[in-house]
């Protein structure tokens, strides 16, 4: 039976053994540099206290709290890997180090593998592969003790799996979709938007077609949801709430939308407000809320703001969308590296955005997929500016537009390598 919601399989360019060796000793470079160069004393900054406190406790007595009550504002999957890597390896920043570089390696691979078969070349493999291996934030945030550099390997290989479901959308492939995406939302709640855009990418491009595929969705479902069950069974235990990744987004919401801080962070205005918030309901109601109760007051002051102030909170939103996707990561004191690393990554854009908008239109079933990844890349942007945004958290889709731009920038430069 004829059904055009199956992309015919892209040939996958083979690589030269020796090229294969080499971009292994490459990799391994990479890793040493990161090892060493990272401090011997593990100094926590940022979340990473919030991740050595719940890793901790996992090593100590089993538990996943925090100041004294169980979590269920940070999913368990960076924290689980963590707590194993303390509990066989020690607490040492290098060793973390290591793996948060093994994880890259994975991403690197993944980004390879992509842009290889997109474009049905070696060079674009090549330079996928370069892109992702120097990538400057991979570099900054593998020193880092926070879910980046896994959350994005996991992100890469989701879409791998992705791909080769929409050239086989069989049941074995849809559940391996499934579980993928499960995984992915362990280490981040937003992997599930991942799949939310690739879906819609593919519904877009099959002209609804994949649809049809009920056996594969139905397995994907399947997949998704055991990896998940237990997650959400433990937290209606901990809060008697159904809560099936996490809560957290109605304060990310709500310090996104504060006019008091334009939508930023800023700790010393921030959290006044926040706790006010709890404090005033608490009263209300007479007793203490739970964790998911005081996400909900938190998301409903948010809306409040946005009713209120319509105006200035679409200013705010706008904001937030640019500095999600165009907002350097690097160290505001150095504004020259700042700046640079903005030219980079409009060049980037500009190569990789006709890519996918040609992908939505192209009939080739290959470089189709690129459409995919337009449409999912361009949801997740739209859905993650909701809330308070750095461009930190658009990291682990950024492969999309290394993968896009392998093919132009292999096609011009690198031709030769075929």
């Amino acid at each position: 039976m004829s059904d055009s919601a199956a992309y015919r399989p892209a040939d996958a360019p083979s690589l030269p053994r020796s090229w294969v060796l080499a971009g292994l000793v490459v990799l391994a470079v990479r890793l040493a540099l990161l090892v060493f160069s990272a401090p011997g004393e593990t100094v926590l900054e940022g979340d990473e206290p919030y991740y050595d406190e719940l890793a901790r406790g996992m090593i100590a007595n089993g538990s996943y709290g925090l100041d004294g009550e169980p979590s269920v504002h940070r999913p368990p999957g960076w924290p689980a890997i963590l707590a194993v890597i303390y509990r066989l390896m020690g607490e040492s920043r290098r060793v973390v180090v290591m793996w948060q570089a093994l994880f890259d390696f994975g991403t690197v691979m993944c980004t390879a593998w992509m842009a290889g078969r997109l474009f049905r070349s070696r060079a674009a493999t090549v330079v996928g592969f370069a892109l992702a291996v120097t990538w400057p934030p991979f570099l900054r945030e593998a020193l880092h003790m926070q879910t980046e550099p896994l959350f994005t390997m996991v992100v890469a290989v989701l879409l791998v799996v992705f791909f080769r479901f929409i050239e086989r959308p069989s049941v074995w492939h849809g559940l391996a979709v499934g579980v993928a995406t499960g995984i992915a939302s362990l280490v981040r709640p937003t992997g599930i938007v991942i799949l939310a855009g690739l879906g819609l990418g593919w519904l877009i491009q099959t002209r609804g077609r994949g649809l049809l595929r009920i056996p594969a969705l139905v397995a994907m479902a399947v997949g998704l949801i055991a990896i998940l069950a237990p997650w959400a069974v433990r937290n209606y235990r901990a809060v008697h709430s159904f809560v099936p990744i996490a809560v957290g987004s109605g304060e990310q919401f709500f310090l996104g939308s504060l006019l008091e801080t334009g939508g930023r962070w800023n700790h010393d205005i921030w959290w006044p407000i926040r706790d006010n918030a709890i404090r005033d309901e608490e009263a209300r109601l007479g007793r203490t809320l739970n964790a998911a109760e005081r996400d909900n007051v938190w998301l409903e002051r948010g809306r409040e703001i946005w009713r209120e102030h319509p105006g200035k909170s679409l200013a705010i939103s706008i904001r937030r969308f640019a500095r999600l996707v165009a907002l350097p990561v690097l160290s505001e004191d150095r504004p020259w590296l700042r700046l640079g690393f903005l030219a980079v990554l409009f060049t980037l854009y500009f190569l990789a955005l006709p890519t996918g908008v040609r992908g939505l239109r192209t009939g080739d079933h290959s470089l189709r997929f690129a459409g995919v990844l337009l449409v999912m890349v361009v949801l997740y942007a739209v859905v993650s500016s909701m809330v308070y945004t750095t461009s930190r958290f658009f990291e682990p889709v950024r492969t999309v537009f290394l993968v896009l731009a392998a093919g132009p920038i292999s096609r011009r430069w690198f031709a030769r390598l075929g």
